[in-house]
């Protein structure tokens, strides 16, 4: 390949990794601002402050597992959920 062929795709692969980021971007936003007021009403609840205290209280590697362990199994998990979102293909949990 020539040179301005190789810069072309060079810059158009920039431009759609831009364009991914910037999305991911805006979903979280979206997402976060949806989640907030939830997240105020349950820390809010008297079981979420203990259990707030009780993982505060933990040393930083123990806490830091709490949170490891979820998102190693749920992480996997979303590509494999956006492909069959893309796919079209859903669960019928209709057990009638």
């Amino acid at each position: 390949m020539n040179d301005r062929i190789r810069k072309v795709l060079r810059y158009l692969a920039r431009a759609i990794l831009l364009a991914i980021a910037i999305l991911y971007f805006l979903i979280d936003l979206i997402f976060f601002s949806v989640v907030r007021p939830l997240r105020r009403r349950i820390m809010a609840l008297r079981w979420a402050r203990v259990l707030r205290e009780w993982v505060a209280g933990l040393n930083r590697y123990a806490a830091l597992l709490l949170l490891v362990v979820p998102w190693l199994v749920l992480e996997p998990v979303k590509p494999i959920a956006v492909l069959l979102f893309v796919l079209r293909r859903t669960v019928d949990w209709d057990t009638s």
